[in-house]
Parts: structure tokens; C-alpha cells; sequence
């Protein structure tokens, strides 16, 4: 708790000293988008944008059904992750997402990839500053099982899984609006809503859900319902305050097979459980010039239920060409 408030602090201090500037009101804002939402709207036809995600983050607790925080191992990772955007029309882009995971358990390490999203992001509507015309941006997305999601190491306890490893598909939009109320500091708001649809797959030993070295199971991964709120505001024409609002729900799994046994003879056990997660991640965006910027922030879970607790850091580049 007090890392928490220790990066709220930071984050207030810089607020105060920005704001306390003489801004200047003649510059049209250039939102990049917060850390976690999903983009507000296209990229512009034959544009390529790439963004490069560092994330460090330190697992340490477990919240239990109850939403109550309990001891669990903990463990640190690193979480590199690029997205890039290219596109095809006026109205239609092509989306891919990829990365990668290492963690770091007791002076053990390990990596592997993440899965990886392709699709698409299909924008109807487009911002309008004079009208109450909003962007609104649907996406499809196919998820690959690019993930190390099985037959993880005993020693790194099922951590070094880095994801479900499961096909999916993901159907969502966005609704983003900027506003201009006070001329000097624009700011911009989006709602942002997600489901992904995860498919059958077969887990081996200690895998994403966890089971034993003899577990044989095919499961299939419950549904996820994703939405984010996303703010950002002008503090000046290059420096931006951004902060998501960010809730997960993961629906109960369900599986059938042999469930195994662990070392010492225990019967092994298998997650099913369905899940919740709130994230509060605030950052400072920098934009050098309309084609680049740059992030500095990080996020943390204020609560959630059968899932891990966590906090981390977060250096994000952007680029266009």
C-alpha cells in the first residue's frame, strides 16, 4: 500500500507543478490513447504505428473468493509486449498483438512467448470537434495459443505458464470523445468493452490452471468480459495525465479427465474457478511530435477475486510512419 501512494504522490506532485505553468490554449491535442484501453480510432490508410510495451511487475498476494488478500508465493516478471497497427482504409485496420514473459521465482528464471492476437478495427464514426459526433471503433480479434500454458517446470510452481493457450475470439468497440471545455486543458474520455470466446484444449501435467506432473485434462477456459475506462487530459500542448478504470470478469471453466496426482501422492487440483479484477493504472504521456510519444506509468490491482494481486511498472513507446 504505501508503493501505491508512494506513485500517487509522485503522480500529484508532477500535476501540480505542470498545471502551475502558464499553459498555452493554440495546439490541437494529440491523445495517444491511456495504457490499457483499446485504440479510439483507426490509423490512417497506407499509416503503420507500432507501440512497444515494457512492463515489470511483482506478483505478491492472492485475492480469494471472498475478495479477501492472502499469502501466496511471490515472484517478479518482465513482460515486453509490441503492438502494431497498419491501415487498410479510411475505415478498416489491421491489428497485431504479441510478447512475450519472463519470470523470476527464488533465483530461477524463466521465458516464453504470449499468446498473439490478429484482427481487425472497423471505425464508423469519427470524432467530431463542432458536433457531439463521437469515434466509435468495433474490433475482431482471433487469439493464437502462442503461450507456454502445460507442462511447466515443478520447480517455478505453474508460474512460468504465460498464458491459456487457447484459440479465442475476441469481439469489442470503443465509444472515445474529446472535449474542449476548458480551451487549455482538452481532455478526452472512452468506454471500452471486450468478450473473448476461449475454445476446448488439452492441458498436460502443471499447466495455466493447475494439475500435477500426470495431469491430462481438456478444459475449456471460461469467457472473458473485459471494460475500461479511459481518461486523458492536456496538461500542456506535449504532456498528458492518463489513468484507466479497468474490470474483468472471467466466467467459471469447466473440464473433464484425469485430474492426476501431485508428488506426495495428493490429488492434484485444477482452477476452475470464475474470477474478478479491478486495475487502477495512471500515467504520463509525452508526446514529442505528432507521429511519436512516449509513456510513463504503471497499475496496480485495488481488488479483485481468485486471481493474483499485483503491481507494476510501465515504459511504452509509440511511433508512426
Amino acid at each position: 500500500m504505501k508503493l501505491y501512494l508512494s506513485w500517487i504522490f509522485l503522480f500529484l506532485c508532477s500535476l501540480v507543478k505542470i498545471l502551475g505553468q502558464e499553459p498555452s490554449c493554440k495546439f490541437t491535442p494529440n491523445f495517444f490513447g491511456t495504457l490499457l484501453e483499446l485504440n479510439s480510432a483507426n490509423v490512417e490508410q497506407g499509416t503503420l504505428s507500432l507501440q512497444v510495451y515494457f512492463y515489470g511487475g511483482y506478483v505478491y498476494g492472492n485475492y480469494a473468493n471472498n475478495f479477501s488478500l492472502q499469502h501466496s508465493p511471490q515472484y517478479g516478471y518482465l513482460n515486453p509486449q509490441i503492438n502494431a497497427y497498419y491501415g487498410l482504409s479510411s475505415s478498416l485496420e489491421l491489428d497485431l498483438i504479441t510478447g512475450m514473459q519472463t519470470i523470476f521465482f527464488e533465483g530461477k528464471n524463466d521465458t516464453a512467448m504470449s499468446d498473439t492476437t490478429l484482427g481487425f478495427g472497423y471505425q464508423p464514426l469519427f470524432d467530431d470537434q463542432h458536433a457531439k459526433t463521437p469515434n466509435l471503433r468495433f474490433v475482431l480479434y482471433e487469439v493464437f495459443p502462442t503461450s507456454a500454458h502445460d507442462q511447466a517446470a515443478p520447480d517455478l510452481i505453474g508460474i512460468n505458464t504465460s498464458g491459456a493457450g487457447s484459440f479465442g475470439t475476441e469481439l469489442g468497440f470503443t465509444i472515445n470523445k474529446n472535449f474542449y471545455t476548458f480551451p487549455c486543458h482538452p481532455f478526452n474520455l472512452s468506454l471500452n468493452f471486450t468478450y473473448t470466446y476461449r475454445n476446448l484444449t488439452r492441458y498436460k501435467g502443471i499447466n495455466y490452471f493447475g494439475g500435477g506432473p500426470f495431469t491430462n485434462i481438456q478444459l475449456r477456459p471460461g469467457g472473458i468480459f473485459w471494460s475500461d475506462l479511459g481518461f486523458e487530459i492536456a496538461l500542456n500542448s506535449s504532456i498528458f495525465f492518463a489513468l484507466d478504470l479497468q474490470y474483468t470478469h472471467i466466467l467459471k471453466a469447466h473440464y473433464r479427465g484425469f485430474v492426476g496426482y501431485n508428488f506426495d501422492g495428493s490429488l492434484a487440483t485444477i482452477s476452475t474457478s470464475s474470477k474478478d479484477l479491478f486495475i487502477i493504472a495512471p500515467a504520463l504521456e509525452f508526446n514529442i511530435n505528432p507521429n511519436f510519444s512516449c509513456y510513463l506509468g504503471g497499475y496496480f490491482t485495488a481488488f479483485g477475486r481468485n486471481t493474483s494481486a499485483e503491481a507494476l511498472a510501465a515504459f511504452s513507446l509509440a511511433y508512426s510512419f
